[in-house]
């Protein structure tokens, strides 16, 4: 289940960011647990998680698609793929970030997501840019050392 939810960025920019660099293009990936909107005894477990694209290159880019892989903590893995962030296939100039937030669920108290971003630049050549692997991690996870 994806849904978009509004929060300060304020408040998300201060939890742990993931961070990846493809070709001058930085992606940041900081997750939240939403304790509220989980329910363990029901198995739903859901984060926030704000994405902050920097556009590090000479010329401008356009995210065209996405695509996410999620793994559980049992290894069950669901992939998502669109075309747009949101409805939306932003461009970034040179020099600027585009940001947004997002949510998702898994029925563990962990797991990871990770994936890459469909992008074109201004003479329609076609790339992708990694998105960083992302660790879900909730309260509920167990700790226990082997």
């Amino acid at each position: 289940m994806r849904s978009r939810l509004k929060r300060p960025v304020s408040k998300i920019l201060s939890y742990q960011s993931y961070d990846a660099k493809t070709d001058l293009i930085q992606v940041s990936v900081a997750p939240v647990y939403l304790d509220k909107e989980s329910s363990p005894e029901k198995s739903e477990y859901m984060w926030l998680y704000h994405v902050m694209i920097d556009n590090h290159r000479d010329e401008s880019i356009k995210i065209v698609g996405t695509y996410w892989q999620l793994t559980d903590c049992y290894g069950r893995s669901e992939e998502i793929r669109g075309f747009s962030i949101g409805g939306e296939q932003p461009t970034i100039q040179s020099g600027q970030d585009y940001h947004y937030v997002n949510a998702i669920s898994l029925t563990t108290p962990s797991g990871i997501m990770s994936g890459v971003y469909h992008v074109t630049d201004k003479s329609d050549n076609a790339y992708e840019v990694r998105i960083p692997t992302v660790s879900l991690d909730s309260p509920f996870l167990n700790k226990t050392l082997h």
